[in-house]
């Protein structure tokens, strides 16, 4: 039994390790209610459809992390882009970022359209996760939004083939976070 619980006790300790070593943490004080600003951003269709569709899904798989949706910026030139400085709440831990470009709402498959950033095709990501495979393709573009990241903003540009119609809504950003468990 002894050496049951100090298996137990070095998990753990591993564990914190490890969250530590690949998670960036909030800290700090935040206020609880503040006046919204005059002009609220307006968001797209496509997000606020697939904003329903993934909070039915994480109730379905018991999901606990935060998950924000957020619609991208007109970085000119064609680019969609978000700011890599992404607010969170105290206790959070972010853990991974995708851009979604909707599917749906136009016809577009994988192969007829390409996301890039920095002149380098983002790989389609096609892991099973709580964001539902109707919200469009998924790219995982982690390393840009959490701990080591570079720039102060990431954009990426959607090249279709020519005589693919563009489509009905821009990319948006979705973020996971977990909650930080309280030390005692």
């Amino acid at each position: 039994m002894r050496g049951y619980s100090a298996a137990w006790v070095s998990f753990g300790m591993i564990s914190s390790i490890l969250l530590a070593s690949c998670a960036a943490e909030c800290s700090g004080n935040r206020t609880r209610l503040r006046p919204l600003p005059g002009d609220l951003p307006r968001l797209s269709g496509c997000l606020m459809e697939c904003t329903q569709m993934t909070f039915a899904r994480k109730v379905q798989l018991r999901d606990t992390r935060d998950i924000r949706l957020q619609d991208s910026t007109d970085g000119g030139l064609g680019q969609y882009c978000w700011s890599t400085e992404i607010k969170c709440n105290v206790g959070e831990i972010f853990q991974r970022a995708f851009v979604v470009l909707p599917l749906h709402a136009s016809p577009l498959s994988p192969e007829s359209v390409t996301v890039r950033w920095a002149n380098a095709a983002l790989p389609v990501d096609t892991t099973d996760i709580t964001i539902p495979d109707s919200c469009g393709l998924r790219y995982d573009v982690s390393e840009h939004f959490g701990p080591g990241r570079r720039l102060d903003s990431f954009c990426v540009e959607v090249i279709r083939q020519q005589d693919v119609q563009v489509p009905k809504c821009p990319p948006f950003l979705v973020t996971f976070w977990q909650r930080s468990v309280t030390q005692i």
